[in-house]
């Protein structure tokens, strides 16, 4: 499925993709395989095996929207999107109800079907479409996940308090059990 969706992406965004994170050398050679059955050049799939920081990679490679893991993406790399301001592209199985992976992320795109994902691809050539969706993202990074906050919420346990309260805690399909 990951080869199907490089070509796709690829393809609809008239751009390239980059590829964060290991890629066994078949693997590899599958995606270039797929680039070349569809008729798109191996240079616009670009590997790049580690990284320190997803968020200052996706600065360093002038990221314009971010493409979650798929089928399930991760929370570390959804808050180092949100902190870079990347608008973001999530995955999420066709019925399903709820942020995928249960963290929602203001600006982000929720797809399901290859045919849902080609046609956000196509709005997404829009630079003011992508400016709008940045800022939502790192507000959410700002709200939710910036040190402060997580200094204010310290502060307020020690003092007795309850914490953050999560204010997406509604909207999730999966609950914490106690």
């Amino acid at each position: 499925a990951y080869i199907a969706l490089v070509a796709v992406v690829v393809a609809g965004s008239g751009g390239w993709q980059i590829h964060r994170g290991g890629l066994g050398d078949d693997l590899l050679g599958a995606i270039h395989g797929g680039l070349r059955a569809a008729g798109i050049e191996q240079a616009r799939f670009v590997h790049v095996p580690l990284v320190s920081s997803l968020s200052h990679a996706l600065h360093e490679h002038a990221v314009d929207v971010y493409l979650s893991s798929f089928p399930i993406d991760g929370a570390r790399a959804n808050v180092e999107v949100a902190a870079a301001g990347v608008p973001h592209l999530r995955y999420r199985r066709e019925g399903g109800t709820g942020p995928p992976g249960g963290f929602p992320v203001a600006g982000s795109v929720v797809w399901s079907t290859w045919g849902q994902l080609r046609e956000i691809l196509a709005t997404l050539h829009d630079r003011a479409v992508l400016e709008e969706k940045s800022k939502l993202s790192r507000g959410t990074y700002d709200r939710q996940h910036h040190p402060r906050v997580f200094a204010a919420t310290l502060d307020d346990i020690l003092a007795g308090g309850a914490g953050w309260v999560d204010p997406d805690a509604d909207a999730r399909d999966v609950k914490a059990r106690s």
